[in-house]
């Protein structure tokens, strides 16, 4: 009898100890997942920020894979394109050395969109600058637009403002000879990021305001989001908020009336930003919240603009 009394108590006992040591642990994975929470807050602060800062970005999505890949253009129709970019995945499919320059400048245009793809951004500049030169010795002006457009963006993307400038005037010498309006106005808009990211305010706007958006009539609302987002930017970069405030509400109706879901959600991120410049902290709270619903119905490449903005501004209310 005393035996089992004593194993008895060993049992509590040890079962004591257990439910002690299991609660300690408890706490320390809670507190170490504390900790980490705060550290990754931190560096998504210190990391988005610089990356805003340094590239003149008001959204980090801008400079995403999945954007760089959208901004890409080609002369290419689909069909054609889809082809070489499968040919590329097989070894020795082609064999460059017997190409004739129309060849090699098709061949170095799909190999530039390939590494840009791969985010492989200096192989595509290399790519693309070649391809670039032949298309200029073959007098191909459309192929020598898209390649300049191509290389603009590339080098935009990676602050290179020079480069992008130097592109983007050689971009817009050979889409002034082509009849094409929705390559005309992308253009626009590029010249126009160009040129706010180089301070030249002026210039951005009057780009939007005197061209881009007359144009805009015939390309669809899409086109008209892309200008009142446009504009807001450059409001905001000049610190004007009000205007900025204005426009991106216009971007946002624009987009919601075309159940354009991306557009929304850019417009609601850029307009709480807006807002947080004139301490409108609870209304730039509500917006995120309202990306926030949109995000999770399946666009998450938004979702690191949106926690960065949501400490932001939590950051602001709770001072």
């Amino acid at each position: 009898m005393k035996c089992l009394l004593i194993g008895f108590n060993y049992i509590v006992g040890y079962n004591l100890l257990m439910k002690k040591l299991t609660l300690c642990f408890l706490f320390i994975a809670l507190l170490l997942s504390a900790i980490k929470t705060i550290a990754n807050s931190k560096s998504v602060i210190n990391v988005a920020s610089s990356k805003t800062n340094d590239q003149n970005r008001f959204l980090l999505v801008d400079n995403s894979d999945f954007k760089t890949n959208h901004k890409l253009k080609t002369h290419f129709n689909a069909l054609d394109l889809n082809i070489y970019l499968s040919g590329l995945l097989i070894n020795n499919f082609f064999k460059q050395s017997s190409f004739d320059d129309i060849s090699a400048a098709n061949y170095l245009e799909v190999l530039g969109i390939y590494n840009a793809r791969l985010n492989k951004l200096d192989n595509a500049i290399s790519d693309f600058k070649k391809a670039y030169n032949l298309s200029l010795s073959l007098k191909n002006e459309f192929q020598s637009f898209i390649l300049a457009y191509n290389l603009a963006n590339i080098f935009f993307i990676k602050n290179d403002l020079a480069n992008a400038d130097l592109y983007s005037r050689y971009a817009n010498k050979y889409i002034a000879g082509l009849s094409k309006p929705k390559l005309t106005f992308d253009q626009l808009l590029m010249e126009s990021k160009i040129a706010a990211s180089q301070n030249n305010i002026k210039k951005a706007e009057n780009l939007i305001l005197k061209k881009a958006l007359q144009m805009s009539g015939r390309l669809g609302k899409k086109a008209a989001y892309a200008c009142y987002l446009q504009l807001g930017k450059i409001y905001l970069k000049a610190k004007r908020f009000t205007e900025s405030k204005w426009f991106f509400i216009q971007a946002l109706t624009t987009a919601s009336n075309i159940n354009f879901k991306q557009g929304e959600i850019e417009s609601l991120i850029l307009l709480s930003k807006a807002k947080v410049e004139i301490k409108d902290y609870d209304l730039a709270l509500q917006d995120l919240k309202k990306a926030k619903i949109l995000i999770e119905e399946g666009y998450p490449i938004y979702q690191e603009d949106l926690d960065l903005n949501l400490l932001l501004v939590n950051k602001k209310i709770n001072k």
